[in-house]
């Protein structure tokens, strides 16, 4: 598979969509491109000008994901958002080609770490701490140093680790095991309840997202610390033909959530949206979703 790393797609997107008013920009011209130089995946990063920096570095960056989202939305049958170890196998295997969101400098965030939650929700999946200047999360100078600790590690600051590990700590382990015809699909969620937690199945993949919640204290030379993480996941896996909600059975115990989808591997049904009930295993209870539909693919 090509993958294309590096080219600034979005900044082109973006100011001709917004600037000069055109639509269709990307499916009229480097989608045609694409195709023919046989690209599978295209890294498409967010780059914000110096001139803009900081004030306008969080407008910019929307700016350019809305420009990603009117192309995939555009050609759904050509394009797919990659976000998930499943969306990659599927362009691995030729189906449509990706697009993967990735910020060059998280200028975007300013100094709230708390905003790689809301860029993990639209999509990105790759990011550098700095492109071309200081921020706060690396190459910090003695104002930012005074207010977030000493640098460590060559200019990375302190809170450097914090987005870091937001971005990387969404992705919880799984496995997919097949049983006869059917799908089990075991996923790892320590410390989550079941109202932190959906299952769906949606246009033939099985999805499962939600959100955690981690609280730390700890007292710091006569201060009282306390840090309260927000966090959300998705997983999503492909499934060899579209199932039935009714034959989707999950369980969640001792950490771990269960799914098991009848006749994954023999059926067909609608390619609709639903939500499934998880029954707690070690509780004997269960937490309902009201059904809901959607006409996008999975990301």
């Amino acid at each position: 598979m090509i993958a294309d790393a590096h080219v600034d797609i979005l900044l082109e997107l973006a100011h001709r969509e917004h600037r000069l008013g055109e639509t269709g920009v990307f499916a009229r011209t480097w989608l045609p491109l694409l195709e023919a130089g046989g690209v599978g995946l295209q890294v498409c990063p967010v780059f914000v000008d110096l001139e803009l920096q900081p004030e306008g570095s969080l407008r910019e960056a929307l700016r350019q994901v809305t420009a990603l989202q009117h192309a995939l939305r555009e050609s759904p049958d050509r394009l797919a958002p990659v976000r998930s170890r499943a969306d990659l196998d599927a362009v691995e295997r030729g189906e449509r080609i990706g697009l993967l969101l990735a910020l060059e400098g998280v200028e975007p965030f300013g100094y709230e770490v708390a905003t790689a939650d809301l860029f993990w929700e639209l999509g990105l999946r790759m990011a550098g701490l700095t492109w071309n200047r200081r921020n706060p999360f690396a190459e910090v100078d003695a104002l930012f140093q005074a207010a977030f600790g000493p640098v460590r590690r060559a200019g990375v600051s302190s809170i450097a680790f914090r987005p870091t590990s937001r971005l990387t700590g969404f992705m919880p382990a799984a496995e997919i095991t097949r049983d006869g015809d059917d799908a089990v699909v075991s996923v790892e969620l320590p410390g989550l309840t079941l109202d932190d937690i959906n299952v769906e199945i949606e246009n033939g993949q099985l999805v499962v997202h939600g959100e955690r919640r981690d609280q730390r204290a700890e007292d710091q030379q006569g201060h009282s610390l306390r840090e309260v993480r927000y966090g959300a996941f998705r997983r999503s896996f492909g499934l060899p033909g579209h199932v039935s909600a009714d034959a989707i059975n999950a369980s969640s115990d001792a950490g771990v959530l269960t799914v098991r989808v009848a006749g994954a591997y023999a059926g067909s049904g609608d390619s609709g949206a639903h939500r499934i009930t998880i029954t707690s295993s070690s509780e004997s209870s269960s937490s309902s979703y009201s059904s809901s539909e959607s006409s996008e693919s999975t990301n």
